[in-house]
């Protein structure tokens, strides 16, 4: 029967008769229920992290999702069919782990095929790719199987025989030999496999023939396919240092393999002995006890100084290879990281910790790049000085050193006038400067999606124009942190816009880059004279290196670095030409002999100003070249406490008004 015949013959009806006679309507066709179903599972071995890590954040169900799908919510609910994913315990990455159970202990190796096999082109074959095999598993499958009767259209099942024959690479006949048979109805595709162990010597070929005829007929659907081999090697893994968890999803579940991702709390890293990093969410002041010895212990944490520190050290995925951890200059990152755990506003009425980094590294890049960019997670940078590797960060510091035209070399010509100042300034070109800032982040809320925060400096638009910065947080997952990010990106950028240069002799090989520095300038503030201290000085009295005037009637103000911390007090000398000062009340401490004085008229203007070193270079002469930027020591406070959290999805932090650097900056208009 033709399928046009059929077609026709299943949808046209007898003829009726009229009233009181005429043959009745035949029974329609029916059809019998499917009875092959797919049930194979793909089985997937996820790596979490190189390394061992703490585990997952909630339980392992609630902590894994499937295509951004939560295979259990947080009120218990199942989001996908009952017993349809399969979760093995997780192996967080120990040098000794178990190996996975449940089939994950095997290697396996699978080969596509697709093709079709009809009985009337002959068998197909495929050979191994690996010799050392232990069992194969042969998938097999249809498009669809039922078959129609032709006398009244009922729908019913049907079955194929085919046959699978095995042969290795040295025997001459075949080491399997055996027929099978699928048996059964399916509208759509069904697949089986067969698993054998293997002897002899490989590689092998498998062989699948049909055995049943041929299916061309539309009321005979049996289109059969060699779909794959899938290769086994029995040996148990246990992924040293690799944190991994085995899943299986069965068929019907998913088109394709899921995206699969993971909410865990990650690498166990090297901390200071005394710091209790689970202490730092709840109540800051447990988090560091006592004086630190310098010793290191094992625990999670994701204060961006110690994952810098682990990616220093560690000789597997870090530069341990490289750098010891004698190399690094470890109390300075102590400093830094009680700087990051420090306590900050959230936006929300709440706080949070400055600074935590919970990025991931998935992929190679140049061990500079790579530590600077967590660096940048805290405000920092890190130099090699000396045979070792120093952190430094932008925060809170004390001025380590006062210079002034008495100690910087100054060149002069042959008859002693000088031909250069002692201080060289450049600002930067008002076209430079920027005034709105784009973070982007990730949000925990949304699955760590990539969102951008908006931070603008509204006076600064005004005066500037609308000029954007982007700027992409590593590793944040905090609004509050991506605003702080801009905030500070911006501050920087529209205050401290003026480098000074200068030489010095031989203690510019005491200063260290990111240091503060105070430069005492005549040309730029007046009224202001510097030398060294002499001998006999005491905390009230300060015996000067030269001859000083003061005016009658004018109030002085004598200038200190005492402790890293510059001090002034009032000068309590009468008028006339001096070669020591009285102050009152005293300095805190006896200042050293040879230090710098600064003596400046206590006018209202600013008087010594503060500077971040950011590069030190020697020079053949046996001179150090200084380069420094203008430091706002007042930006940190605004930094910190001016999170705003806007209820929409893009927040207005505004920085209005920046204050300005208590210095008047030299603008270069750029071309």
């Amino acid at each position: 029967m033709s399928e046009e015949e059929l077609k026709r013959r299943q949808i046209s009806g007898a003829g009726g008769g009229g009233k009181g006679g005429g043959g009745g309507s035949p029974d329609p066709p029916e059809e019998e229920a499917d009875t092959l179903f797919s049930r194979s599972q793909a089985r997937v071995v996820v790596a979490l992290c190189e390394g061992q890590i703490q585990g997952f954040v909630k339980s392992e169900r609630r902590s894994v999702f499937l295509n951004d799908t939560p295979i259990e919510t947080d009120d218990g609910s199942q989001s996908f069919e009952e017993n349809s994913i399969e979760l093995t315990n997780l192996r967080t990455g120990g040098n000794n782990q178990a190996p996975l159970k449940g089939g994950f202990d095997d290697v396996e190796i699978e080969q596509s095929v697709n093709v079709q096999v009809r009985q009337s082109t002959g068998q197909t074959s495929v050979t191994t790719t690996r010799s050392d095999l232990d069992r194969v598993r042969v998938r097999v499958g249809v498009a669809a199987l039922y078959r129609v009767d032709e006398d009244n259209g009922d729908v019913k099942g049907s079955s194929i025989d085919y046959r699978i024959k095995i042969r290795d690479s040295v025997s001459s006949g075949n080491i399997l030999n055996r027929e099978f048979r699928i048996n059964g109805k399916s509208r759509g595709p069904f697949e089986e496999e067969r698993e054998f162990d293997l002897v002899g010597t490989g590689p092998w070929t498998i062989t699948v023939k049909r055995e049943s005829s041929d299916s061309d007929s539309v009321t005979d659907v049996s289109d059969f396919y060699f779909k794959a081999i899938v290769g086994v090697i029995g040996s148990k893994f246990i992924y040293p240092n690799t944190a991994v968890l085995g899943m299986k999803f069965n068929a019907e579940s998913f088109s394709s393999i899921p995206k699969v991702s993971m909410l865990v709390k990650g690498k166990l890293i090297q901390v200071p002995s005394n710091y209790n990093p689970d202490a730092v969410d709840t109540q800051y002041t447990n988090a560091y006890s006592g004086t630190w010895n310098g010793a290191f212990k094992t625990a999670y944490s994701n204060n961006p100084a110690w994952v810098f520190y682990d990616l220093l050290t560690n000789d597997r995925y870090g530069c341990g290879d490289f750098i010891s951890a004698a190399d690094v200059d470890k109390f300075a990152l102590y400093d830094i990281g009680k700087y990051c755990d420090g306590r900050v506003e959230d936006g929300r009425g709440g706080s949070e910790r400055r600074f935590t980094f919970n990025g991931h590294i998935n992929n190679r890049g140049e061990a500079y790049e790579v530590l600077n960019s967590i660096a940048a997670t805290f405000r920092g940078m890190l130099y090699y000085h000396q045979g070792t590797i120093v952190p430094v960060q932008d925060s809170p510091s004390n001025s380590v050193r006062l210079f002034t035209p008495s100690n910087v070399i100054q060149e002069v010509d042959d008859a002693g006038n000088l031909t250069s100042p002692p201080f060289t300034y450049e600002g930067t070109g008002r076209k430079t400067r920027k005034t709105v800032c784009m973070v982007s982040w990730n949000d925990p809320n949304d699955l760590y999606k990539t969102k951008v925060e908006y931070v603008e400096d509204k006076s600064a638009i005004e005066k500037f124009g609308h000029r954007e910065l982007e700027i992409r947080a590593f590793g944040c997952t905090s609004q509050a942190q991506a605003q702080r990010v801009g905030r500070w990106n911006l501050i920087t950028n529209l205050t401290e816009t003026e480098t000074v240069s200068f030489k010095v002799s031989a203690e510019g090989f005491f200063i260290l880059p990111g240091e503060i520095i105070e430069i005492g300038d005549p040309s730029k503030t007046g009224g202001v004279a510097a030398g060294f201290i002499g001998q006999n000085s005491d905390k009230s009295t300060i015996f000067l290196d030269r001859q000083v005037t003061l005016v009658s009637g004018t109030a002085y103000q004598l200038f200190l670095l005492i402790n890293g911390k510059m001090q002034n007090r009032p000068v309590s000398t009468r008028a006339g030409n001096r070669t020591q000062l009285s102050v009152n009340p005293a300095f805190s401490k006896k200042p050293d002999i040879g230090g710098m004085w600064v003596l400046k008229e206590d006018n209202g203007e600013d008087e010594v100003r503060p500077y971040r070193v950011v590069g030190v270079q020697e020079n053949d002469d046996g001179t150090v070249s200084v380069l420094a930027v203008s430091h706002n020591s007042s930006k940190y406070g605004i930094l910190d406490s001016d999170t705003i959290i806007q209820t929409q999805k893009a927040s207005v932090a505004t920085v209005d008004p920046i204050p300005r650097v208590n210095t008047e900056s030299i603008e270069i208009e750029s071309t």
